[in-house]
């Protein structure tokens, strides 16, 4: 049971790196749309 439940953690852990990276590179997006207006 440990064994799983360590590799859903590792999974829902790399997820959330996964979106928060996405996250970033859309802030830098909008950024760069707000500084061209």
């Amino acid at each position: 049971m440990e064994i799983i439940a360590l590799v859903i953690a590792g999974g829902a852990f790399s997820i959330v790196m996964i979106l928060l990276e996405q996250n970033k590179k859309l802030e830098k997006r909008v950024k760069e749309l707000e500084n061209k207006v």
